[in-house]
């Protein structure tokens, strides 16, 4: 009876991590790209039809956070320190420290999850996640020769986008919700096949070539 109950709590997890909340996550990463950021979002700011759903998203994620940090199914009685503050300094440390919370919490299921997988004759944990392991305690990250040793050994962005056993579909290390440098800060790059000259260097009269300042 206790291994029957034990397989249907690894399946739904599974259904779970393979189903709604791949499709969320997904929905919710393409939808935050269309939104303007930096000085966008300040100039857009200034009218009125930008405001207001602005203003309507603002308060329903601050009654959602508030709801998180309260809810007694999600912390099992042990709520944070503090409920969610209103300056927005604090408001980060907080959603920062029950964030890493969360992901440590989840790092355990996943690691009960994985044992009854084991014991159930499932596929092997590293045969999934292809090399990377998980590191407990907040704000830990794994060493720099983990991550040489796992690129010496043929891992690549290509690789993680192949479709892992189980039918789910492994996402690229890079987040591409995280805008690149060069379009955040509105630098040009040239990736042309040419020496590297920078942008603020002098040019000759006709404009053919770049002078050095030394």
């Amino acid at each position: 009876m206790e291994e029957n109950s034990d397989a249907d709590k690894a399946a739904a997890m599974q259904n779970l991590v393979a189903g709604k909340l791949a499709a969320s996550v997904s929905r919710l990463s393409g939808s935050s790209r269309t939104l303007p950021h930096g000085r966008d979002f300040h100039f857009y700011r200034n009218f009125q039809e930008f405001r207001n759903p602005i203003k309507e998203l603002s308060e329903t994620s601050t009654a959602l956070l508030r709801e998180i940090g309260a809810s007694p199914l999600l912390w099992g009685g042990h709520p944070p320190a503090s409920a969610f503050p209103s300056d927005p300094d604090d408001a980060y440390d907080w959603l920062v420290d029950v964030h890493d919370d969360v992901l440590e919490r989840l790092a355990m299921s996943l690691d009960e999850f994985w044992r009854m997988k084991k014991n159930m004759g499932g596929m092997e944990r590293e045969e999934f996640e292809g090399g990377f392991q998980t590191v407990y305690g907040k704000k830990k990250k794994k060493k720099e020769a983990d991550t040489a040793g796992y690129l010496a050994s043929g891992g690549d962005l290509e690789a993680n986008k192949t479709k892992a056993p189980g039918g789910r579909t492994r996402m690229p290390f890079h987040v591409p919700s995280i805008p690149r440098s060069q379009d955040e800060f509105h630098i040009w790059v040239d990736n042309s096949n040419e020496p590297f000259n920078h942008v603020w260097l002098e040019k000759s009269e006709d404009g053919s070539r770049y002078i050095h300042p030394l």
